[in-house]
């Protein structure tokens, strides 16, 4: 203060004079800027937010890159934070954003990769070909699609509960036949790209209809030669194959009624089973988004297809691949048909048509907040149960902590503390028993 050798308060924030040395350069504050976390790559398809925090000594205006990205403020200063939102992806691949922090001269941006829902499918049930007989009928359809599916009709007598857009269902009616001759019609399912039929034939008033169970059909052959006998699975599976080759077998299955249930799917070529695998590998981001649940991140499976069966059929001859719900007779969804031509003289397994576990991924779901004044929470997803050694060091190189934990297959919490440590930066290291090892960088502010 003027006149008086009282100081004023100083603020805790590291400012120093840029001079040239020659008495006629700029002199002026270094701008300090901070922002945690840095990136954001694994944000599943729903709409979400973020806490974004912020360390700096100066005001800081944020800027978006696209519109899918918004901010509760525009422009802050010194320490603080800001909420990011980002709206639901409902593109079928990754998109990407930048949020970009300038203060100064200085800019900071924060990475956004957020996942699209995946390659669109859709299954229904009931499937299987059946005619219809002349009664009047009521049915109820399932529907599991990741995308927008949309309902037209050809045949008047043919009422569906709505048309347009449905959703995860839709009731249907069968009006009586009241002619003697068979009739056909037709439910047409599209959207992005998808288009399934549903061909109903209903037989005539008086015409004998031994075979009629009261189900709808697909357009699918009634006759398959590699069809086997057997039990239906529940209406509530729901299952795809989304890689089949010489060397594994890859997709998902799930029970809609129950998540906690980990199911079993059988794999056939042409009628010969050749294994079973349980659907409990991680990590499906689409399905924990479309469902709402983190337990479906973990119901992938992978088959590897035993040497001795590889053996058997590498005869250059085709075989016809099915994927069933174990112990049933019913097919995961398959985009396509999958037909095996496996080649005697086939080189060597590509390391990315493996079951290892290093095709799939461990991760830091999240770690919050960064900057902390102390105490960061950590998210952290693992394959399986599992140990884990967890290490926090300083910029030196110095260990100044380390925990083991047992991690469960899923998302873990876990608490650290650095209250007792001086503010910097922190590396963190988490070590996993199967071999992989997570990072972050951790920020330590009053």
């Amino acid at each position: 203060f003027a006149n008086t050798s009282t100081l004023l308060e100083d603020s805790g924030d590291f400012k120093i004079l840029a001079c040239d040395g020659r008495g006629s350069g700029t002199c002026g504050a270094k701008y300090r800027l901070i922002v945690s976390p840095d990136s954001l790559t694994n944000v599943l398809t729903r709409a979400t937010e973020y806490r974004i925090a912020v360390s700096s000594n100066t005001k800081w205006q944020i800027s978006k890159n696209v519109n899918w990205l918004t901010t509760s403020v525009d422009t802050g200063s010194f320490n603080g934070g800001f909420t990011l939102r980002i709206t639901a992806n409902p593109d079928t691949g990754t998109r990407r954003g930048r949020v970009t922090l300038t203060a100064g001269n200085l800019q900071r941006s924060i990475s956004i990769a957020q996942k699209g829902v995946g390659q669109p499918f859709l299954t229904v049930s009931p499937d299987s070909i059946t005619t219809l007989s002349s009664a009047r009928a009521e049915y109820r359809i399932s529907v599991n699609s990741n995308v927008k599916i949309n309902l037209s009709k050809d045949a008047k007598w043919i009422i569906p509960e709505r048309e347009g857009e449905i959703g995860t269902s839709f009731g249907l009616i069968v009006e009586e036949n009241p002619d003697t001759s068979t009739r056909k019609g037709k439910i047409t399912l599209t959207g992005q790209g998808i288009r399934k039929i549903f061909y109903i034939t209903q037989r005539g008033k008086g015409q004998a209809c031994p075979t009629c169970n009261g189900t709808i059909d697909t357009d699918k052959p009634s006759t398959d030669p590699n069809d086997i006998t057997g039990r239906i699975a529940p209406s509530t599976y729901r299952g795809w194959v989304d890689v089949a080759n010489c060397c594994s077998i890859k997709g998902w299955a799930f029970d809609t009624q129950n998540y906690a249930d980990n199911l079993t799917v059988d794999l056939y070529l042409d009628k010969q089973k050749i294994g079973s695998t349980v659907a409990n590998l991680g990590y499906r981001t689409d399905l924990a988004d479309t469902y709402k649940s983190d337990k479906l991140l973990y119901k992938a499976f992978c088959f590897p297809i035993p040497k001795n069966t590889l053996d058997s059929f590498k005869n250059g001859k085709s075989k016809q691949l099915n994927v069933r719900f174990g112990g049933t007779v019913t097919k995961l969804f398959s985009p396509e048909p999958r037909v095996l031509l496996c080649s005697p003289n086939q080189s060597p397994c590509p390391s990315d048509q493996l079951c290892e576990e290093k095709g799939f991924q461990d991760y830091l779901e999240v770690v919050y907040p960064n900057p902390s004044q102390g105490k960061f929470n950590i998210a952290l997803y693992s394959l399986k149960n599992q140990k884990a050694n967890l290490k926090l060091v300083d910029t030196k190189g110095n260990l100044l902590k380390t925990l083991d934990y047992e991690v469960l297959n899923g998302l873990n919490y876990v608490e650290l503390n650095t209250e007792e440590y001086q503010d910097g930066v922190f590396l963190l290291s988490i070590a996993l028993e199967n071999g992989n090892v997570l990072f972050k960088r951790l920020v330590k502010v009053r």
